[in-house]
C-alpha cells in the first residue's frame, strides 16, 4: 500500500522540481493519516474480513 505512495513522490521528483524528496514523502504519507482519522471519525467506512484471503482483506463501504 505504501509503495504506490512513495512512487508518486518519486514521480513527482524531477530535475526541474526544487522541492526536497522528503517534503513529498511526508505529503503523500499524510494521505494515510487523513484516511484514518477520518476513518475513526466515522466518515469513511470500512470493513475488515477476517478470514484469510490472499488478495485483500479490507472492504471499503461506499454509501449508495
Amino acid at each position: 500500500m505504501f509503495v504506490g505512495h512513495y512512487s508518486v513522490a518519486f514521480a513527482a521528483k524531477t530535475e526541474h522540481n526544487k522541492i526536497p524528496l522528503w517534503v513529498l514523502f511526508v505529503a503523500v504519507q499524510l494521505l494515510d493519516y487523513i484516511w484514518a482519522t477520518l476513518v475513526l471519525l466515522g466518515i469513511e467506512k470500512l470493513r475488515v474480513i477476517t478470514i484469510f484471503r490472499p488478495y485483500f482483506s479490507i472492504t471499503f463501504i461506499t454509501p449508495s
